[in-house]
């Protein structure tokens, strides 16, 4: 009975990944706690609670010390730009959250080889959700669903998520064009799901047809939250596809046949977005990533900017874990005030590293990186063929989700996490 209620919360886990709008305590109450609740949350705290053995043991506890020195040390060492007990208050609701997140990167230790290739039913069964929300979405956004503004109370009460972006702006000018958001909220964390989710339906067995399919649904809905985040960090995918194929020679031939597959998905979406939108409105929304007067763009060169500065002040142990905000309104050249919202972020998850944990925490994130890469490329050597694909889908899965993250930092988004989790469990595979 156990392994059967487990396995439910994993497939469901795996289902709900992108429900990140949706706050359960905000629901079920109307209260805004500001804690975000999301149902991802819920289901992992369950699935961590019936291993809590695995989960809390004595090598874990040296790393939770280390963890909180290593993302504090900041607090201590610097003049404080608001009194302690604030800083204190984020540091701890942010350090809480980030192991939040790295027990979701666990949960695949306990449950992948359990479920085997069922876990990914469900992720498909969650793209499918997502993709019929996103067409009621876009037909409530042309107004004939009126209906629809109370399900979306509900898939965006979530209050550490924002809502937005429901429109497509080119150069100051809105086009007309909707932008598909799901129940993630924002197009941009939509995009980053679905670069996460596209590379596993690839090698899974079901039929050529469904596949098919799936994957042009995704490619589908990946080009339609116009999201150029999202669309960078699938060519980042792609490229760790080809080169991990590559080193381990399994690369299929290039040939005309080839590109068979490529082009049968690719036209019919590009067919289906020109019904939309023209195709010069891809084009324009490329050529925007460039235009230094789009506030799109000034927003996270302006964040960037003030984290640089925050790592300038303290280069070896950074400002603080969770203490950008508190930094930025002195740190930001004045018209960089207009470019955020009323809780600035960095806009670039590695750079929020580098500048709230100074070279000290970002190091060690690099030397983990580097692990991760090295062990890739070990197993890609040794393992089978039928194992090397697995963890060439599992790379360029992860590696869309991480690139994608140099336009965004919040990473309190559960398929974030699980993609690390897969990519992990399948290289350490045999030695846990």
């Amino acid at each position: 009975m156990r392994f059967k209620i487990e396995t439910f919360l994993f497939n469901a886990l795996m289902f709900t990944l992108p429900w990140i709008g949706l706050g359960i305590v905000k629901t079920l109450t109307g209260v805004d706690t500001g804690a975000g609740f999301q149902v991802s949350y819920f289901l992992a705290a369950l699935l961590l609670v019936l291993n809590i053995k695995k989960v809390f043991k004595k090598s874990y506890a040296r790393i939770l010390v280390s963890a909180i020195i290593i993302l504090g040390a900041g607090l201590f060492i610097q003049p404080g730009i608001v009194d302690y007990s604030s800083a204190l208050s984020r540091y701890f609701k942010q350090f809480i959250q980030l192991l939040i997140m790295i027990g979701i990167t666990m949960i695949p230790f306990f449950y992948y080889r359990k479920t085997g290739s069922s876990c990914f039913n469900w992720l498909a069964y969650g793209l499918l959700f997502q993709f019929g929300y996103s067409i009621l979405q876009t037909m409530a956004f042309n107004g004939w669903l009126p209906w629809f503004d109370y399900l979306e109370m509900i898939f965006t009460s979530n209050p550490s998520i924002l809502s937005g972006s429901e429109e497509l702006v080119i150069g100051s000018t809105m086009s007309g064009i909707p932008r598909i958001r799901g129940t993630a909220c924002e197009p941009l964390l939509l995009g980053n799901y679905l670069v996460m989710v596209v590379p596993w339906l690839i090698i899974q067995p079901w039929r050529r047809s469904i596949r098919f399919t799936l994957l042009a649904i995704g490619v589908l809905m990946l080009m339609l939250t116009w999201s150029r985040g999202a669309w960078l960090g699938a060519a980042a995918a792609a490229m760790t596809a080809l080169v991990l194929l590559k080193h381990a020679r399994i690369l299929p031939r290039i040939s005309f046949k080839s590109f068979l597959p490529v082009l049968g998905i690719a036209i019919p979406v590009l067919v289906l977005v020109s019904f939309i939108a023209p195709i010069e409105t891809l084009y324009a929304r490329l050529l925007q990533t460039f235009d230094t007067t789009d506030w799109s763009n000034l927003t996270r060169l302006y964040s960037m900017q003030a984290a640089w500065r925050a790592f300038l002040l303290s280069p070896v142990v950074g400002i603080g874990w969770g203490q950008f905000a508190f930094h930025f309104d002195i740190l930001v050249d004045p018209l960089g005030l207009q470019s955020q919202f009323t809780w600035p972020v960095v806009n670039n998850f590695p750079l929020k590293i580098l500048a709230e944990t100074g070279l000290f925490g970002f190091g060690l994130f690099v030397f983990g990186l580097a692990k991760v890469v090295q062990k890739t490329f070990l197993r890609l050597t040794h393992d089978s063929r039928n194992s090397q694909l697995q963890i060439v889908v599992a790379s360029s899965s992860f590696a869309g989700v991480f690139v994608q993250m140099l336009t965004f930092s919040q990473y309190n988004v559960p398929h974030i996490w699980v993609a690390l989790g897969l990519l992990l469990v399948l290289l350490y595979r045999g030695e846990q």
